[in-house]
């Protein structure tokens, strides 16, 4: 999906398109808002066109208005007294309203002419000749910037919400395959939409607009999983139903992590830190703490969800020194009240209860597969092996933390008999795709350089030099228990990797 920064930057060579602002004179106020608002598509590329500025001392009003025919779009300012004298053909309004007219009798089906409704009800404040058009509601300040981008948007003719391409029969022929479930399409939509805003939004540093942005989601995230938990009732779903309602729940959260990843992205440095978002996943307003436990414990899993992902998306953009940051945050548990880090805690870094509470790979493989379902990941990543060598290279800089932590506590790798009971789990370790990128190069993209290294052990308090020395070993211990734990051989290119394990910056 092309988003408005990116068709502005291929338009450079292409002329501004050119809009005409047609308003009633009524108060200063009114005049005020139309010069705001023709002043805020100038700044996105928009040649607005106002009397006030175009029009000088001793010049014809006629003149400037005749170029409702020339210019490229018109926009209807609609309020009860622009209606009263348009129909009525007052004063300057009358007279665009005469040209307006005739446009439209060239052609009655353009889109050239555009409703802006400012004030009254459109019934009273759109002029009668327009017809029922389409009109774009500007009555709420609180929304000005959202409308002023759906506005900008059709201008520019790049839509938030492009019509898809027409695809192939999904069912083939033998039926193999099933479409997604138009839910599926419209919260993935929602996710993407909320970045585009966003993206508009932090390209123009609208503060104020970011910070509605972000509690208008927020309230609808904890007003639609409420109505998620009330549902889904008391009744044990079936093993095939919970995948539907995980996936729903799941995405329900997903328009407050698309805003989370656009802030990272944005590189405003008081938005940046987003990793306080978990504490409020964790902990939704008036959470049941009662009930069915893989439904109770849903907000650990979308905290599970948004945490690599935040993570992921920290090592896609260099920032190592971040994910480690946001892996020793410490969390509090809702139900004990007590504390944990996040590469320590086990509903958050795996199993996860919601997801498969007795086997990691099931949620592991959840997250593989994220990048396939979730079309709006596509802005953050740039493609699947990214986004999985991602989550590798964050999942391995917890068990980096978890080495560093084993070993400032006075303990040796040699001592270690039988399976390591760990709590990150090594899934890493095993490529996600078929073929998937070498664990040295993931190892590589966690720990790029020596202040990478400094920072990781000293977040535990281990000495860089132990772990360094430790390191080789920890990874044969891992493989080793990983081949345990799971009855499984290891692929000849794991057993070289235990042999040959990669090497620590130095």
């Amino acid at each position: 999906m092309e988003n408005l920064l990116t068709a502005k930057k291929k338009s450079q060579d292409a002329p501004a398109p050119v809009v005409f602002v047609s308003y009633a004179h009524e108060s200063p106020e009114h005049k005020n808002w139309v010069k705001s608002l023709a002043s805020s598509l100038r700044e996105m590329g928009i040649d607005a066109l106002l009397d006030e500025w175009k029009v000088g001392l001793g010049q014809d009003f006629t003149v400037f208005m005749d170029q409702i025919r020339t210019c490229d779009r018109v926009l209807l300012i609609c309020t009860p007294a622009y209606c009263r004298k348009a129909n009525e053909g007052q004063g300057g309004v009358g007279y665009e309203r005469s040209v307006i007219t005739a446009e439209l009798a060239k052609t009655i089906d353009t889109s050239k002419f555009i409703c802006l409704l400012r004030t009254g009800e459109g019934n009273e404040s759109i002029p009668t000749f327009v017809g029922p058009r389409r009109y774009v509601d500007f009555r709420d300040d609180a929304e000005f910037d959202l409308r002023l981008d759906e506005l900008a948007r059709d201008i520019h003719r790049v839509p938030a919400d492009p019509e898809p391409p027409l695809g192939e029969n999904p069912y083939g022929v033998n039926g193999s395959s099933a479409p997604m479930h138009s839910e599926e399409v419209e919260s993935d939509d929602m996710a993407q939409r909320a970045a585009s805003k966003a993206e508009v939004l932090l390209s123009r540093n609208d503060m104020l607009g970011w910070k509605r942005l972000v509690r208008e989601t927020h309230r609808r995230h904890n007003a639609e999983l409420s109505r998620w938990r009330e549902s889904i009732g008391n009744r044990a779903p079936s093993e095939e139903d919970w995948k539907g309602h995980l996936d729903d729940g799941l995405r329900i959260a997903e328009p407050r992590m698309a805003l989370a990843l656009t802030a990272v992205d944005s590189e405003i440095e008081r938005i940046r830190t987003q990793e306080g978002l978990v504490d409020d996943f964790l902990d939704p307003p008036e959470w049941p703490h009662s009930g069915l436990e893989c439904v109770i414990r849903m907000p650990e899993a979308i905290a599970f969800v948004y945490h690599h992902l935040l993570g992921a998306f920290l090592l896609a953009s260099d920032s190592q020194i971040d994910a480690i940051r946001l892996l020793t945050r410490r969390v509090r548990d809702s139900r004990s009240n007590e504390t944990s880090k996040i590469w320590a805690n086990h509903g958050l870094i795996g199993p996860v209860v919601s997801i498969d509470r007795n086997d990691i790979r099931t949620g592991w493989s959840f997250l593989a597969t994220l990048y396939e379902s979730r079309h709006w990941l596509k802005t953050f990543f740039q493609s699947e092996t990214a986004f999985q060598d991602s989550l590798r290279a964050y999942h391995f800089l917890a068990s980096m933390l978890e080495l560093s932590a084993y070993l400032s506590a006075g303990n040796n790798i040699e001592d270690i008999r039988g399976i390591l009971w760990l709590d990150v789990p090594p899934m890493f370790l095993h490529p996600m795709g078929q073929a998937g990128t070498d664990f040295r190069q993931v190892a590589a993209t966690a720990i790029p350089n020596i202040n990478v290294l400094d920072a990781l052990s000293s977040a535990e308090g281990c000495d860089k030099e132990k772990l360094r020395e430790a390191f080789g070993a920890w990874v044969a211990r891992l493989l080793g228990s990983l081949g345990a734990l799971y009855n499984c051989f290891l692929s000849h290119r794991l057993r070289d990797l235990a042999d040959h394990p990669p090497v620590l910056p130095s």
